[in-house]
C-alpha cells in the first residue's frame, strides 16, 4: 500500500508492505533511510522479510515528503513522525535506522521509548563529542550545501566520490545507477533543509543519554570511519554489535541478506 499522510504542515510518503496472509501476531518493522536516500534504499530487504509488516517512509526533505516549515529539526521530525504512526495505528514496532535515519531513530526512541520494541542502528553515531569535531562538520555541511544548490547531478558526483562510499563502486552498474537516480530525485531546497536540520552537527550527543533496550548495532567491517565509533557505542550501551563482512558504510545495500538475518535473529 502506498499513501501520502498529511500531518500539520507536512506530507509524508509511506509504503506499507504486508505479508500475503497478515496475522495478528505479525511484527512490524519501520525503516528510516539515510541522507539523500529515499525509502527505496530498503527494497532489497523486502523479499526476505515476508513475515513482517514493513513500513518505509521518505523522511522530511527527501523523496516525496516535504513540509511548509522553513526550518527542520530533530524535535519537529520526531513529533510529526509520531503523528504519522498514530494515523497508521502503529502502537508498537521495531525501528531500523541507517546513518542519518539511525540518529533520527535514536531521537524518536528517546521521546517515545514505549512505542519501539527493538532499535536497530546501522552505520551511525550518537553525536559528536568535541567542539573541534562539530566545527569540522559544519564546514563540510557548508560545502555539501553549496554543491546541492549547484545541481543534483553535481551533488551525486560529489557524494559518490567521498571515501565513505567508495565500496559502492563494487556494486553492479545497475545498482549504482539506481542509487544515483534516487539521490537526484529530491528537491534541492528540501534536501538543503534536511541537511541543516538533521546533520550530526545539529544534534546533541546521546552517548550518555539514550537509556533504551533492546538495541542492536550494525556496521561493515570495511567502514573505517564508523567501525570504531560503533564499537564505542556498543561498549557504552552494553549492546550487541554485528560487524558484517565485506561491507562498508551501506551495509543494507552491500549485504542485504546479512541485515535480514540480523532482523530475523538468524545470526
Amino acid at each position: 500500500m502506498k499513501k501520502c499522510i498529511e500531518v500539520g504542515n507536512a506530507r509524508f510518503y509511506v509504503e506499507i508492505c504486508s505479508p500475503k496472509l497478515m496475522e495478528k501476531t505479525s511484527k512490524t518493522v519501520v525503516f528510516f533511510h539515510g541522507f539523500s536516500q529515499t525509502h527505496e534504499t530498503f527494497y532489497p530487504l523486502l523479499s526476505k522479510l515476508t513475515e513482517y509488516q514493513v513500513v518505509l517512509i521518505d523522511l522530511l526533505g527527501h523523496g516525496k515528503s516535504e513540509s511548509c516549515d522553513s526550518n527542520y529539526s530533530f524535535e519537529l521530525l520526531v513529533e510529526l513522525l509520531n503523528k504519522v504512526f498514530e494515523q497508521l495505528q502503529l502502537n508498537e514496532f521495531e525501528l531500523y535506522g541507517y546513518s542519518m535515519g539511525a540518529r533520527i531513530a535514536m531521537h524518536y526512541v528517546r521521546s517515545y521509548p514505549k512505542k519501539v520494541s527493538k532499535l536497530y542502528i546501522e552505520s551511525s553515531s550518537s553525536g559528536l563529542n568535541t567542539m573541534a569535531e562539530k566545527t569540522q562538520r559544519i564546514l563540510l555541511d557548508k560545502r555539501i550545501e553549496e554543491v546541492i544548490l549547484t545541481g543534483l547531478c553535481e551533488f551525486d558526483a560529489f557524494w559518490r566520490a567521498l571515501p565513505l562510499f567508495s565500496r559502492l563502486k563494487r556494486l553492479p552498474i545497475a545498482v549504482q545507477e539506481h542509487i544515483s537516480k534516487m539521490r537526484c530525485s529530491h528537491s534541492q531546497i528540501e534536501l538543503v533543509k534536511a541537511l541543516r536540520g538533521f546533520s550530526i552537527s545539529s544534534q546533541e550527543t546521546l552517548i550518555n543519554k539514550l537509556a533504551f533496550k533492546p538495541v542492536e548495532l550494525i556496521v561493515g567491517e570495511c567502514d573505517e570511519k564508523y567501525l570504531p565509533i560503533m564499537v564505542e557505542m556498543a561498549n557504552m550501551w552494553n549492546a550487541p554489535l554485528n560487524i558484517v563482512a565485506n561491507a562498508g558504510h551501506n551495509v543494507h545495500v552491500e549485504q542485504p541478506e546479512e541485515v535480514v538475518k540480523i532482523i530475523r535473529r538468524e545470526v
